[in-house]
């Protein structure tokens, strides 16, 4: 009677964790360290580029900067879908943000501790960190 108890209470335990700890990763932005940073185009008259913090990444446009992380609480509780997946390694960042339907994805290339490649780019983006 013990055993069934227990183990009742451990199956309990096992679903009520998964499914909290999995909606909750699902919308985290983790950018890996060697991103966080303010980076900017090479050569752009204009300032613009990327913001990455620890929990957090921005696009920079003239002088303001649209942060992934505060759309994302915008659309917290409400019927629209909201997803962030990343892939990270030492040289190599890439993150889709999902709202909706839609989706943003952007993938960089660590090209040295100051410079970094847009990927997805349609010509090769350096960015340049500030």
């Amino acid at each position: 009677m013990k055993k069934i108890l227990l183990l009742s209470l451990l199956f309990i335990g096992l679903i009520s964790c998964s499914s909290s700890d999995d909606g909750n990763k699902a919308n985290q932005i983790t950018p890996p360290s060697w991103i966080q940073g303010t980076w900017l185009l090479e050569g752009s008259p204009v300032s613009s580029g990327y913001k990455f913090s620890s929990n957090d990444f921005c696009l920079i446009a003239l002088t303001s900067a649209t942060c992934h992380k505060d759309t994302l609480e915008l659309y917290e509780g409400s019927e629209i879908t909201t997803n962030v997946t990343q892939e990270i390694s030492d040289s190599n960042y890439s993150i889709e943000v999902t709202i909706g339907s839609s989706i943003q994805t952007y993938n960089f290339e660590k090209v040295s501790n100051t410079e970094i490649r847009w990927l997805n780019s349609p010509s090769d983006s350096v960015f340049t960190k500030q």
